[in-house]
């Protein structure tokens, strides 16, 4: 006999999803200084400080400087 839960994956009109009490759970990063980060494919970026509405970024494993800024994207380096 086949199960009646049809999960998140069920359309709306076969209450999937928040119908029937389940939503996909969404990542959260914390973007204090000395947090880890991930921007795309771009994995284990330390958060060095922030500066107006921009993140310095630092990949530890290559030393390169990165700058994020919200809903713009990943730019290389940085000046002091």
């Amino acid at each position: 006999m086949a199960s009646s839960w049809n999960g998140y994956r069920a359309s709306k009109t076969a209450l999937g999803g928040l119908q029937n009490g389940y939503a996909t759970p969404r990542a959260k990063q914390a973007w204090a200084p000395g947090d880890v980060v991930n921007v795309g494919f771009v994995k284990g970026l330390e958060v060095v400080e922030r500066v107006g509405g921009d993140y310095r970024l630092w990949n530890p494993a290559n030393g390169k400087k990165y700058v994020f800024t919200p809903h713009m994207g990943l730019s290389a380096g940085w000046e002091s």
